[in-house]
């Protein structure tokens, strides 16, 4: 005779759905004005020398989409600053001072 195998049938977890954020960090947006470009570029010259120093590449330290969104936004203390998707406490730590001077020497 055979054994009769029962097979237990175990339900799948629910998916989440997926939500979309308001701007994607990955799709960087052209920039609005000469300024914002000029300082845009500034940025990412201060990103490679921290990053060079480092020994990391650049995106490791910012991305080029929060980099747009210093220039776009000009934050002027470190709580601005911290408020901008891409940076953290960390980060703020480390590179916040030195973001902080460049965007207000742009001014």
């Amino acid at each position: 005779m055979h054994a009769r195998l029962s097979v237990h049938v175990v339900p799948r977890r629910a998916r989440r759905e997926k939500t979309k954020a308001a701007v994607p960090l990955h799709a960087p947006t052209p920039m609005a004005k000469d300024e914002e470009e000029a300082l845009f570029l500034k940025l990412k010259g201060l990103r490679r020398e921290i990053a060079d120093k480092r020994g990391v590449a650049a995106y490791m330290v910012f991305t080029d989409a929060t980099l747009q969104h210093m220039a776009r936004n000009r934050p002027t203390t470190k709580a601005d600053l911290l408020a901008i998707s891409g940076v953290g406490k960390r980060k703020l730590y480390m590179y916040g001072n030195d973001f902080l001077a460049a965007i207000r020497d742009a001014r």
